[in-house]
């Protein structure tokens, strides 16, 4: 696939990338998708049935979860942005399921929620983290890991 991208990166059709798990053994992919996703599910298993365990859903509402789960994903990722739910809520979802992880947008890994997460073992992501001080900010708040647009790994404390 030939396309100018920011950061020189190589754009990959799911071909490409099967091969490059394969070739990669420790690397993970999450798939986040926006529209037509039970149908992106059903392609990926179906062409690489034997990698499902190395792809981590992102879900945008507790009712997508079990439809992952059957499909034979393995990780589940709960997306909180275009949701309302209350914190009651996830922390009762995620420690109801098998679930990853949760990611947040910034606002929300600010407040209590992280913490609440923490406490039963479900690791919290937030996202779009573009500065270090933000980061480590956000660890002493209870935040695993974030997303970013550009904060190279070799930078991380």
């Amino acid at each position: 696939i030939k396309a100018k991208t920011k950061y020189n990166l190589d754009l990959m059709d799911l071909d490409m990338l099967a091969n490059w798990l394969k070739e990669h053994k420790d690397a993970y992919v999450i798939i986040d998708y926006k529209n037509d996703g039970i149908q992106i599910l059903k392609s990926i298993r179906e062409k690489y049935g034997e990698m499902l365990q190395r792809f981590y859903i992102q879900i945008y509402a507790f009712e997508e979860y079990s439809t992952s789960k059957k499909m034979g994903f393995g990780k589940v990722i709960i997306t909180l942005y275009k949701t309302g739910y209350s914190d009651e809520d996830v922390v009762k979802f995620a420690g109801d399921n098998d679930v990853y992880a949760v990611t947040m947008p910034v606002n929300r890994a600010e407040s209590g929620l992280p913490m609440k997460l923490k406490k039963i073992d479900i690791r919290v992501f937030a996202h779009t983290v573009n500065s270090i001080e933000k980061y480590k900010k956000l660890l002493v708040n209870g935040v695993y890991g974030i997303y970013t647009d550009s904060i190279s790994p070799l930078k991380f404390p």
